[in-house]
């Protein structure tokens, strides 16, 4: 049987996986906020991709651990953020990994010390598909600016 379409098999998944998304330390001062958030997004599908649990998860608010857990508890109970990661790439193909290293961010809405960035402004590779994580009611992705971080905050 041929496997479901990335975008459905990754839809239920990915709901918790893409709030997860964090953005990283300001490395260097040249970087804009949104660059940094835009790298981050794709430091941390890249690093779901590579079952890179404990990477992942520092790219997260308190907040955003506790959504993903909550999220990979539908598939397994996980008991900690590194348990739900390794839940969730368990359930992703090898296709669905590379797509993940590929994520790019077309845009990001920046007001004070919160940042959104909507499911259909993240592109992934896979057979064409772009954004991925498009439902009828989707919501961005919020993170929040903790000192020089951009952290995720709430699932989109």
């Amino acid at each position: 049987m041929k496997p479901a379409p990335l975008r459905t098999r990754l839809t239920s998944v990915a709901a918790g996986l893409l709030a997860v998304v964090t953005v990283t330390t300001a490395c260097g001062g040249s970087k804009s906020d949104a660059d940094n958030v835009k790298s981050t997004v794709a430091s941390f599908f890249g690093a779901v991709g590579d079952n890179k649990a404990d990477a992942a998860c520092a790219l997260l608010t308190d907040n955003g651990v506790k959504e993903l857990s909550t999220a990979a508890f539908l598939l397994r109970p996980p008991s900690s953020c590194v348990d739900a990661i390794k839940t969730f790439n368990k359930v992703l193909t090898s296709d669905d990994k590379k797509s993940l290293k590929t994520t790019k961010v077309k845009r990001v809405t920046i007001t004070g010390t919160t940042a959104t960035v909507a499911d259909n402004d993240i592109e992934l590779k896979a057979g064409g598909e772009v954004g991925l994580f498009r439902n009828s009611s989707p919501k961005p992705l919020t993170l929040e600016k903790i000192g020089s971080d951009w952290k995720i905050s709430s699932l989109g």
